[in-house]
């Protein structure tokens, strides 16, 4: 079963909503998103307290573990260090010695019950006997001493590791944890503390090692205490990083944290906490006894620089943080429904009005402008827009009239502009395009109006049997002005082609004209070439048009830049002059208005004339009518769909051969009546025949 996913798709779904439904959504959601930052800040707040109070009694009860252990410890370290000061500054003699060792044991038994034994190991060098290799150990067991002598024969205490350490730093040392040689498996701790006598030169000499072993079971059971949680485990590390205590028997003097870390990275910073030697709170994501997110609340052990740590899981702390978070979500899911049954009851009974606002909305729509309206007297936005809604029935009706006057009028009117811009078009040449086939000259002209009926002109007629006189005009403004106006150019300048036989003075004499009743002061930009044929010499005049192209048969493409003058229409008392250019064989002249060059595109650039001369010398060769064909593709293309801003008018004019002047003028004569075309246009002629409609004819 295929779904589409327009139909998944949410905008589309909440499109289809109604408006009731979408506002108990929109309350709904907002009263979650309230409710829901409230819980998250109660269990934020609740979080933190928690997490700090706890925190806090863990940390006290750490530091008070600790404080006990370092008592412990201390008490064995001043057993040692009393020793050794009794040592250097008393004499004994061998007898004395163990019973020295014997009531400081006492001593520290009563007092610390972790002791293993302790020593008295000489350095076999040391002041008083030149041969002294002796080491008295006596060793605390079911509550009774035993005397150990070591040093005879091949025992060379001297050169273990703890003598020699001691020795060398000259300091008290706490050793690693290591097991009993006698039993293996009693795991032992060792406080040993340098004693000196008085050497030959006076001086402190360093004489042996006084000695205190820890049985580290005996403390294990303070270190693994929990005085706050219930669940979790201690550990003691040394400062070395080795393992001393731990519930893991695999660990407890076996193992350094260092070596944990391989196994578990996760605790590499918690490693690195330990290391530091600082007290603090570490957290991990679990480990070998615990496999959850264990806490690590860390303090030392000042005397002997070890770590003293205790671990639970920190779900100890979110099991009471769930139970308040089930009631807050019970609580607030409740309100929930609660308040969007409520808001939906209330929206319902506010809607129903609305509902029927979009009935009546709908049917106006579709026409029905009479559509009753529901009686909602509150002033409220409902009560408004429904006071609304029938004002907008009462004016559509009312525009609805006037649209149908306006649209009568509009048709008659567009009919009027129809019949103009036939009318308009019978004023042209209608010869053009193309002149029925003559021997001297090709001719073709094209005009695209902007609007219905166009203020560009155009004409071209015979002024006698050898001269032509071609013609373009751009009057200011568009539409049925200029129009207007284009029609009495065209008949005027046919009135001063009979006076004048110069470009200047025809257009002087039909600016004479023009100006005489031109209370709105609008000009036209004109311009005039005269061809005799029998020479091929243009005289012309420009009267502020744009400059005309000069084709080359050899592909140049020139302008004729010289301006002659203002638009003609502005100034009554403006004389015109003129110019002259010769055409030979194969030469054109293209003459247009600035529709043309000033076409648009949509991005605002204009057709230009550096674009319009790449055409002409690009098609130089071609007829008129192909050059007019591929300018106007050129232009469409250009344009790219966007709509003519001003009329477009061209007209190319090329002389074929120049005629012989002993030869008789040429005639171009209609088909049915022989009227001669060149010297005027029927509005019945079609391709150089006549209908025989005509006036003329």
């Amino acid at each position: 079963m295929k779904v589409s996913l327009r139909v998944l798709n949410p905008v589309v779904l909440w499109r289809k909503c109604g408006f009731i439904t979408r506002q108990c959504i929109v309350v709904g959601l907002c009263s979650m998103l309230v409710m829901t930052s409230l819980s998250a800040l109660v269990m934020w707040y609740a979080y933190r307290s928690m997490t700090e109070n706890l925190s806090r009694l863990v940390l006290s009860s750490v530091r008070n573990k600790a404080a006990r252990l370092e008592a412990d410890l201390r008490s064995a370290s001043r057993f040692a260090e009393d020793l050794a000061i009794a040592l250097e500054y008393g004499e004994y003699t061998e007898d004395g010695l163990w019973k020295l060792l014997e009531r400081q044991m006492e001593v520290q038994r009563d007092h610390g019950p972790a002791v293993h034994g302790g020593s008295i190991a000489y350095l076999p060098t040391g002041p008083g006997e030149k041969d002294m290799r002796r080491m008295y150990y006596i060793h605390i067991g079911d509550g009774l001493a035993q005397r150990t002598l070591l040093g005879g024969g091949a025992d060379r205490y001297w050169n273990r590791k703890w003598f020699i350490a001691v020795q060398d730093a000259a300091l008290p040392i706490w050793s690693e944890p290591y097991f009993d040689s006698d039993t293996s498996s009693l795991l032992l701790v060792t406080y040993s503390v340098p004693f000196y006598r008085k050497g030959p030169d006076g001086g402190r000499q360093f004489a042996g090692v006084v000695s205190i072993d820890l049985e580290v079971d005996k403390f294990r059971e303070m270190v693994q205490a929990h005085t706050i949680v219930s669940e979790g485990y201690g550990a003691l590390i040394s400062r070395n990083g080795a393992v001393i205590s731990h519930p893991d028997p695999r660990l407890s003097g076996r193992r350094s944290v260092f070596d944990v870390t391989k196994n578990h990275p996760e605790l590499a910073d918690v490693v690195r906490g330990i290391m530091s030697g600082k007290e603090g709170i570490l957290r991990a994501e679990r480990t070998s006894i615990l496999n959850e997110e264990v806490l690590y609340f860390i303090t030392p052990v000042p005397e002997s620089k070890w770590m003293l740590l205790t671990a639970f899981p920190s779900r100890l702390i979110f099991e009471r943080l769930n139970v308040l978070l089930w009631l807050l979500v019970a609580g607030s899911l409740g309100g929930l429904i609660l308040l969007v049954l409520l808001t939906s009851l209330m929206l319902r009974n506010t809607g129903k009005p609305l509902r029927q606002l979009t009935q009546a909305a709908l049917r106006i729509g579709e026409g029905d402008f009479s559509a009753p309206l529901p009686n909602y007297p509150a002033e409220d936005e409902i009560g408004r827009l429904n006071h609304s809604i029938a004002l907008m029935q009462v004016e559509l009706q009312n525009r609805l009239e006037r649209l149908a006057r306006n649209i009568a009028a509009r048709e008659g009117f567009e009919h009027e502009l129809q019949i103009a811009r036939k009318i308009q078009q019978t004023l042209l040449p209608v010869f053009v395009p193309p002149l029925p086939e003559c021997r001297e000259f090709a001719l073709a002209a094209r005009l695209l109006p902007a609007r219905v009926v166009s203020g560009d002109l155009y004409d071209m007629f015979m002024l006698d049997g050898n001269r032509i006189a071609l013609i373009v005009g751009d009057v200011s403004g568009k539409g049925v002005p200029a129009a207007l106006l284009m029609s009495v150019v065209q008949t005027f300048q046919h009135c001063a082609a009979c006076k004048c036989d110069f470009s200047g003075k025809m257009v002087t004499c039909l600016n004479g004209l023009l100006s005489k009743n031109n209370p709105d002061l609008m000009f036209i930009t004109y311009f005039i070439g005269i061809v005799d044929l029998r020479t091929g010499v243009m005289n012309y005049t420009n009267a502020g048009h744009n400059p005309p192209m000069l084709i080359r048969k050899d592909g140049r493409v020139e302008e004729l830049s010289t301006v002659h003058g203002l638009p003609i229409g502005m100034l009554p008392d403006e004389h015109y002059g003129g110019d002259s250019v010769t055409l030979e064989s194969g030469d054109g002249v293209f003459a247009f208005t600035d529709g043309v060059n000033e076409t648009e595109n949509p991005a605002d650039d204009q057709f230009g004339n550096e674009r319009l001369m790449r055409v002409l010398q690009k098609y130089a060769a071609a007829k008129p009518d192909q050059i007019l064909e591929a300018l106007n593709q050129e232009i469409v293309a250009f344009a790219d769909g966007r709509e003519l801003a001003d009329d477009v008018t061209m007209w190319c004019f090329k002389l074929k051969a120049v005629r012989d002047s002993n030869s008789e003028s040429f005639e171009v004569t209609c088909a049915s009546c022989g009227k001669d075309l060149r010297t005027g246009s029927c509005a019945s002629s079609e391709n150089g025949s006549c209908t025989g409609s005509c006036a003329g004819c």
